[in-house]
């Protein structure tokens, strides 16, 4: 993948977005977060989009919307990233990390106790 000539492709539209963001001052949140969220939410076909920081708020707003609580208990691999963890920890949840099958790298299920 060439970064570069796929970013020449948009340069004048990104370069001129992010000037506006800089001539606003408005990096958090703001017309051009909302802005955003509402283009990238009819790009997608959904009704809504939230903007986040990074993607353990990302895992954190997807556990909250499961309806997952302090207290519950999360399983994943545990060579995942430490932002899966992060995320349901901020939640309040325990984690409990399983080996992964080496065939595959996806979890053993049989050592989920």
């Amino acid at each position: 993948v060439d970064i570069q000539a796929a970013y020449r492709t948009v340069k004048p539209e990104v370069d001129e977005a992010v000037a506006k963001v800089f001539a606003q001052g408005c990096f958090i949140e703001g017309p051009n977060c909302k802005e955003f969220e509402t283009e990238f939410a009819r790009y997608i076909g959904v009704k809504h989009c939230i903007g986040v920081n990074s993607g353990t708020d990302a895992l954190y707003l997807a556990y909250r919307y499961l309806g997952l609580e302090a207290g519950d208990e999360i399983i994943t691999q545990a060579n995942t990233f430490i932002a899966t963890c992060l995320g349901a920890t901020t939640l309040g949840a325990n984690i409990k990390l399983v080996d992964v099958e080496p065939a595959t790298g996806q979890i053993d299920a049989s050592k989920i106790e």
